[in-house]
């Protein structure tokens, strides 16, 4: 009888939390009122891509991107009058791509878009797409490259001469015996 009242109780206890905890989940997954997206005026989309574009250099800058290495293509959109921006950037081994990316989805999240990332982990590439309305505005192709941001030494500068290894008689080495 002892048994089946703590079992009882227990059940008991069970049921109420799980009441509270699926209450709480709905609460918090309560649908927000959607507002209708605002159309933005002609003019003012054609500045938001070169906006984008200033602030995607000066945020590789910020993280110690060589300019000059990132490689960049503009391609033309069929539907659109702008054209989307492709880089290509090697980045110094001490870049933190998720801190990298979380700051470009700052950045877009300003200009009322969204950064998307995903990993190719056969090509150790991090893709970054900045898109606004469901257009890609940006895509950037990061991958660690140290041999890019290493300074050459002098020695390495100057060319290496390999020599081959000959063998050379070997002289007996003399025993002295000290008494």
């Amino acid at each position: 009888m002892k048994f089946e009242q703590k079992l009882i109780a227990r059940l008991f206890a069970i049921l109420i939390l799980s009441g509270l905890t699926f209450g709480f989940y709905s609460t918090n997954k309560m649908p927000l009122p959607k507002s209708e997206p605002q159309a933005l005026p002609a003019a003012k989309k054609a500045i938001i891509p070169a906006q984008i574009d200033k602030m995607v250099d000066t945020m590789l800058v910020k993280y110690g991107v060589d300019l000059k290495r990132v490689r960049k293509r503009k391609i033309a959109v069929p539907g659109n009058e702008f054209v989307r921006i492709e880089r290509q950037v090697p980045l110094p081994p001490s870049v933190a791509m998720l801190l990298m990316t979380a700051d470009f989805q700052a950045m877009a999240k300003q200009y009322g878009g969204r950064a998307i990332a995903s990993e190719n982990s056969k090509d150790n590439t991090v893709t970054v797409h900045i898109e606004e309305d469901k257009t890609i505005l940006q895509s950037l192709i990061l991958r660690h490259a140290a041999s890019v941001y290493e300074p050459m030494s002098k020695e390495s500068k100057k060319k290496t001469v390999t020599r081959t290894n000959t063998k050379r008689a070997s002289k007996p080495i003399p025993h002295h015996r000290t008494h």
